[in-house]
Order: structure tokens, then C-alpha cells, then sequence
């Protein structure tokens, strides 16, 4: 197991290694991201304590994005609030962190019960010289967000190329690379799965002018050997306008999760937190299909 780190940015947001085209490669690879972000504890957690240690966070990204082919983003999707250093923050709801290739970054809190409609999130006061709030969006709601920078000491993106694509399909399910056989033999051993899936935003929010392809790490995998037909679910994952960059826009994100088929199916399920609805929709994409190398 080997992470690399392929980009490195300054606290300016400047390139200091490595390139976002090289970053872009490895998403489309399949490659499993990681950022590592340094700060000053005073400086960006309690400006009132006296502790002016360097903290080096280092962040798992189980949704990663292309747009266009040429643009990359990741997302925290499973990251609850975090006091440091002592455990949980408030309140209950989800961190849906987003960090862009240049280092531009949001955050949506999805509240996770009724007690966080008064939900707030940084404030761009002097107390924290290093944020700089870009726009807030959909305060009072259960799914309030907010676009920044934040000047952290350094930005370092790593990657780790352990998956292979196994089979490629049109969105009629018309084979491009591989073939199911390929997945079956994958699957069927334990290895991890991890799905490349066009089209997603036009599908939950029409034509943007952009093309996405988002990569999810799956889940549950079904082989219907005698067809052959290979279904796999995928991990929770947030769907946002396509664009460059990506940003939270107000009333425009929802957490989703899907369903693919290797014949081109699939099936979204999305939950709105502005309304409290789910939603489940079906559509035909183009799918990569990749399994963890042995």
C-alpha cells in the first residue's frame, strides 16, 4: 500500500510539487485520495487558548469528481462535526466537507435531526484572520453551506493507485473495454469495488454546460451468473451542479446513494434537506467499473 503525494500547494493556494493534471490522472485512474491540511490550533480552532502548535489533519475522500475531464474535487461524506481536541462537535448532522484542486474549499452541514435549524458555521470575523467566506447559503435550513478559502499552511493531495478498470459499458450497456466475466472473477473473490459513473449531475439537475464523472467507492455487489448482469450499490456520496469550480449553491446539493448495472441502469436515491423529501430516479450512464488490484 503506497500513497503518493501528487500535488502540493502552498498557503497562498500556489503549486510548491507534483501538478492537478497529475491529480486528474489518478482520479480517472480509479486512485483513492487522501489531503493532508496543516493549521495553527489557536489559529483556526480557539482563538482564545495560548496553543499555537501546528495540527496536521489528514482526510479520507470516498467521492471523488471529474469535470469536464479536466477539473478535480472530493468530498467528505461520512465526517460528523469534530471539537478538538476532545471529540464531538455540534450538531448532530454531517460535515460534507468539499476541497477543490486549487485549494478552494465548502462545507453544507446536513443536519441529522430537528435540533440544528439555527445551525451556524464559521464566522469571517477577526478571530479568524485565515477564512474568507466566498458565500453562505439556505441559513435556518437543515442543510445550510457555506464556499471559502482557508490559508492553511500547506495543501497535500495524495493518491493511492490501487484500483484497476475492469470493464467500461455505454449507457445502452453496449461493452467499451473488458467484460463482466472480468467483474465476476473480481467480485466474487472480495476484492473492492469502485464505480465511475458519467452523467449524474445532468440527471439530478439538467444540462449545466459541464460534464461530470463521479467515482464512489461501492458497496454490496450482486452477480446474476447466468445472464451475466453484475449490480453493485454505492456509498452515500452529495450530487452538486456540475461546474468549475465546484461550489454549494443555495437549495443545491442532495445525499444520495445509487444503484448500477452493468447493462447501464441505474437507479439514484437522494434525499433533499431543504424539504425533507427523498426522491429516487432512474436513468441510462455510462459506467467504469474497477476492483482493488490483487
Amino acid at each position: 500500500m503506497r500513497f503518493e503525494n501528487v500535488l502540493e500547494l502552498d498557503s497562498q493556494r500556489k503549486i510548491v510539487s507534483g501538478s492537478p493534471e497529475r491529480l486528474n490522472r489518478c482520479i480517472a485512474a480509479g486512485a483513492d485520495i487522501r489531503i493532508r491540511t496543516d493549521f495553527i490550533h489557536n489559529e483556526h480552532i480557539d482563538p482564545s487558548s495560548d496553543d499555537h502548535q501546528v495540527v496536521a489533519e489528514t482526510s479520507t475522500f470516498p467521492e471523488t469528481v471529474l469535470i469536464d475531464g479536466r477539473w478535480s474535487a472530493c468530498f467528505m461524506t461520512l465526517r460528523q462535526p469534530i471539537a478538538l481536541p476532545d471529540g464531538f462537535g455540534d450538531p448532530n448532522s454531517l460535515s460534507l466537507f468539499l476541497y477543490n484542486q486549487d485549494g478552494q474549499q465548502a462545507m453544507a452541514r446536513l443536519v441529522l435531526d430537528q435540533t440544528g435549524r439555527q445551525t451556524t458555521l464559521w464566522d469571517d470575523g477577526t478571530d479568524f484572520p485565515k477564512m474568507h467566506t466566498l458565500s453562505v447559503q439556505d441559513i435556518g435550513t437543515a442543510g445550510i453551506s457555506k464556499n471559502f478559502i482557508y490559508d492553511f499552511e500547506r495543501f497535500r493531495f495524495f493518491a493511492w493507485n490501487l484500483y484497476e478498470e475492469l470493464y467500461a459499458h455505454s449507457e445502452e450497456g453496449a461493452p467499451v473495454r473488458g467484460t463482466v466475466t472480468d467483474l465476476e472473477a473480481a467480485y466474487g473473490s472480495g476484492r473492492p469495488i469502485k464505480l465511475a459513473v458519467s452523467g449524474l449531475s445532468r440527471v439530478l439537475w439538467g444540462e449545466t454546460g459541464h460534464d461530470d464523472e463521479i467515482f464512489l467507492q461501492g458497496s454490496s455487489a450482486y452477480d446474476y451468473t447466468a445472464d451475466p448482469l453484475m449490480i453493485s450499490n454505492s456509498v452515500p456520496f452529495v450530487s452538486v451542479p456540475a461546474d468549475i469550480p465546484l461550489v454549494y449553491r443555495e437549495r443545491g446539493y442532495r445525499y444520495c446513494w445509487l444503484v448500477a448495472r452493468s447493462d447501464g441502469k441505474v437507479t439514484i436515491r437522494s434525499y433533499n434537506p431543504f424539504d425533507g423529501r427523498w426522491i429516487t430516479q432512474q436513468a441510462r450512464l455510462p459506467i467504469r467499473w474497477f476492483a482493488a488490484r490483487d
